[in-house]
């Protein structure tokens, strides 16, 4: 059976991204039926940017734990998902907030950053889940690890990597949100 690895890769990044728009569907759908504003409101562009990435962190703290487990393919997706509602959830009720008037601020200013980081913690789910694939198979199989060393260093670089972008996702929201303002 010949694997193509770069098939395999584009596959589970449209089944994370894929994770995260049915998550935003989902959030979406939850606050528009309530229909009521809790007062969410931009506020400072650098509070927003700090905001928006702290929690893009803690997901990428989680899916990146759970590479370190046998079993933490599943997180990964059910990360994803959730953090889609909770995007969905947020953009909805900024769209209640500002209704049509502000919708070209809400676009400018968290579209981006919602697909920027969408695409970061979908390579991170990719990474995370075959590290946990290669733990699966090293527990079942019983063989003994031989350059986990190497393979736990470019895990490492991978994430810092992707949480460059994150930041960087940030700065682009914070930027958009100062002229937006």
């Amino acid at each position: 059976m010949n694997k193509d690895p770069t098939k395999a890769r584009n596959g589970f990044f449209a089944l994370f991204m894929g994770a995260a728009l049915l998550g935003e569907v989902f959030g979406v759908l939850s606050m528009s039926l309530t229909k009521t504003a809790s007062g969410v409101a931009f506020g400072e562009p650098l509070w927003l940017a700090l905001r928006s990435f702290a929690g893009t962190a803690a997901y990428m703290a989680v899916i990146f734990f759970s590479g370190f487990f046998p079993i933490g393919q599943p997180l990964t997706f059910i990360v994803m998902l959730i953090r889609g509602m909770g995007q969905g959830a947020q953009l909805s009720q900024l769209y209640l907030s500002y209704g049509t008037e502000g919708l070209s601020t809400v676009v400018a200013v968290c579209i981006p950053f919602t697909v920027l980081t969408a695409a970061a913690l979908s390579f991170a789910c990719i990474e995370a889940a075959g590290l946990s694939n290669v733990y699966l198979r090293h527990t079942f199989t019983g063989n003994a690890v031989l350059g986990m060393k190497d393979t736990v260093k470019l895990y490492v670089q991978r994430f810092l990597l992707l949480l460059a972008v994150s930041v960087t996702a940030s700065a682009i929201q914070f930027i958009f949100a100062k002229i937006y303002r």
